[in-house]
């Protein structure tokens, strides 16, 4: 059989196209297939009364400097300072999360609460969790060899305790919900750290999140990728039980050495050819993508004025933060969005029952030009996303570091031979990062037997044993 690609990447979101820039840049025939026309997945982008809104995502915080140096994947970015605050019910800010740790120390110093030594212990985590091979890694460690490697940096207590644990030791509770969802209290304090990996700072793409589609897509085009957008995978192609391509809706099919799936994995079941998995893998992915424990009741609503809404701010304030509102009712966050000619749009991600109950603050009823409400079954269309969680699978100890997506699947290998996995159910988890992208990536090109090439990025770790299952290279 010949090879039309050295690695076909399903899946256009950003760990796909990382995924996708690091294997061309390595010299393979790279393609991108995508159902969409757009690249972005969740983060993608839709007109909504003429002007542009993200799909889901509305805020980028998570891409380490280090890797956006290197592929450039953001687009100008904005970080407002404050980067955002709480308001009550009567629209009053009651707290502000600044950009600059000094000054977020001295504002919860004025809570009465002191957090200089936990922040201290965040910034030494990163510093020896990216040193240690533990972050940029072709094998997700477990559980109890983060413990062992971070002890070595007196941090492990951040990985041994629970979210809750660590929390409850420096502060009320009243103010857990500033550092990680109330969902994730009970997992180990990795999820955490993880947030909190460049101090819950979030940035707003300018010109909305149709730049970053637009910059990932320049990076495909500038490193060679190909790309087949706005096409569905139907099938694998197998060759004596190895994965060598793929057959898409029209019936067309396409070979290469490997396939890279870079999808939510629950989304994998509808690909014939899965059925070669393991029965026990199977149902572990079928009880993912049909639980109603696990799906997101998280709504996105864009509201669209024809006037400027005023939320509360004070002199001397640089742009517009994210405002975080919480009641008995509803929670979420608003982010206001530059206008476009005489539309101004405000998102809103949370939980509400009734969108005229939690109008945006300093917003006009009578201006309400319309407004759009997504949840989860949104998603399912746009991304085949089941659980509807923007991290794809929960970040609670079930799918964390070696169990991320499943069990036996820690180095972005599939059970079947050439097929890999790349996106936020991948460790090391959701969000937009491109690390899970990056380390599949790696994983692919030691199985090419070809040596990574990442300056001053990753530390690559040599593999220990080999697995019978995996005999066959690609």
């Amino acid at each position: 059989m010949g090879f039309n690609y050295d690695v076909i990447v399903i899946g256009g979101g950003h760990n796909g196209v990382v995924a996708s820039t690091v294997l061309s840049l390595h010299g393979l025939r790279v393609l991108l297939v995508d159902q969409n026309y757009s690249l972005g997945g969740l983060a993608g982008a839709r007109t909504i009364a003429g002007v542009f809104s993200s799909r889901f995502a509305y805020v980028i915080g998570l891409v380490p400097r280090e890797l956006n140096e290197w592929l450039r994947i953001l687009p100008e970015m904005y970080y407002p300072e404050p980067n955002w605050v709480e308001l009550n019910e009567n629209d009053e800010i009651v707290f502000r999360w600044w950009s600059d740790e000094t000054r977020l120390v001295s504002e919860f110093k004025e809570h009465g609460i002191d957090i200089a030594d936990l922040f201290r212990d965040l910034r030494r985590f990163w510093k020896c969790y990216k040193e240690y091979g533990l972050y940029y890694t072709p094998i997700a460690p477990s559980r109890e060899e983060a413990v062992q490697i971070l002890d070595k940096c007196r941090v492990s207590y951040l990985v041994a305790k629970t979210a809750r644990e660590i929390l409850s030791d420096y502060m009320p509770r009243s103010y857990w919900d500033y550092f990680i969802y109330p969902s994730m209290l009970d997992a180990s304090g990795f999820v955490l750290a993880y947030y909190m990996q460049n101090n819950n700072v979030w940035g707003q793409p300018k010109y909305s999140m149709l730049s970053f589609s637009r910059i990932l897509r320049q990076r495909l085009g500038e490193n060679g990728t190909s790309m087949l957008l706005g096409t569905r995978v139907e099938e694998f192609l197998f060759e004596e039980g190895v994965v060598r391509g793929i057959k898409t809706a029209d019936g067309t099919t396409i070979h290469g050495r490997a396939v890279l799936f870079a999808a939510p994995i629950t989304s994998l079941l509808d690909i014939g050819g899965y059925e070669r998995l393991e029965e026990w893998e199977i149902r572990s992915i079928g009880d993912a993508k049909n639980s109603t424990t696990l799906r997101s009741r998280v709504k996105r609503i864009d509201y669209a004025f024809s006037e400027k809404p005023s939320p509360p701010r004070e002199p001397g304030w640089r742009g517009t933060p994210v405002y975080v509102k919480w009641s008995s009712s509803y929670g979420g966050e608003y982010t206001y969005i530059e206008p476009v000619r005489d539309t101004y749009l405000v998102q809103f991600s949370g939980f509400a029952e009734d969108v005229f109950e939690v109008l945006p603050p300093g917003s006009n009823e009578k201006a309400l030009k319309t407004y759009d409400v997504r949840d989860a079954r949104n998603q399912v269309v746009c991304c085949r996303n089941y659980t509807g969680h923007p991290d794809h699978l929960p970040m609670i100890d079930k799918y964390l570091f070696d169990k991320r997506p499943v069990p036996g699947w820690n180095d972005y290998r599939t059970s079947i031979p050439c097929l890999y996995h790349g996106s936020a159910s991948s460790y090391p988890g959701g969000e937009i990062n491109g690390v899970a992208g990056l380390n599949a990536a790696i994983r692919i090109l030691l199985d090419f037997g070809i040596e990574p090439r990442l300056p001053g990025l990753v530390r690559v770790l040599c593999e220990k044993g080999s697995r019978s299952k995996w005999s066959v290279h690609c």
